[in-house]
């Protein structure tokens, strides 16, 4: 019998725990320069999203270790430090109306692509006799290059069959823009004794 003992189990909790705290953490936000102004949407839903976090300059899902990235909006453990409830006095829109969301509104660099990570729970339970049944998670980043002096809408959400995101560049009238969906940054290691080159993924989907 293989036998795990508990200051060990202790241990590993307590350094996993450390490892979320270390990037528990709001963006950074550009204080000068070419900017745009985007305003994050998420439902508000008890246990519907865990949060949304955002890497500046890369056009694919980096590690935590990217500089700059942080929470923009979510309330769940990893998430705690966020800037919901940031107001930039952005237009408005029937969105950000809605009492039944969570919203931040931010500072981006124009002109260099912005990746938004988005983690939602959208758990249901379904009674499928004496059994119960766990819908999937959505997780998954979006990328675009916001334009300076613009003001941009970005929603996610998600459903028992679905992950959705929106983004809207706020003029009169409101247009909605592609977002791509992106993957994870493929790590380049030229040899043991060498640094680490994190190089782009393929854009979209």
């Amino acid at each position: 019998m293989k036998i795990v003992h508990i200051s060990t189990i202790a241990a590993m909790l307590a350094l996993s725990g450390c490892s979320v705290l270390k990037h528990n953490v709001k963006l950074e936000q550009p204080t000068e320069g070419p900017r745009a102004r985007v305003r994050v949407v998420v439902p508000a839903v008890f246990n519907a999203y865990r949060g949304v976090r955002a890497f500046p300059n890369v056009d694919c899902l980096p590690d935590l270790n990217s500089p700059g990235n942080g929470n923009v909006v979510g309330p769940q453990f990893g998430f705690e430090e966020n800037l919901t409830g940031q107001k930039l006095g952005m237009p408005e829109t029937p969105l950000s109306a809605r009492e039944d969301t969570k919203q931040a509104e931010i500072f981006v660099t124009a002109g260099q692509p912005i990746v938004f990570r988005y983690t939602g729970s959208a758990i249901a339970i379904r009674n499928a006799g004496t059994r119960f049944a766990v819908a999937h998670l959505c997780s998954f980043p979006v990328s675009f290059i916001p334009e300076a002096g613009a003001d941009y809408e970005l929603e996610f959400g998600g459903h028992v069959d679905s992950c959705v995101f929106r983004l809207l560049r706020l003029d009169a009238p409101l247009t909605q823009l592609q977002a791509n969906r992106v993957d994870k940054c493929v790590v380049r290691r030229r040899s043991s004794f060498d640094t680490v080159d994190t190089v782009s993924s393929p854009v979209g989907r």
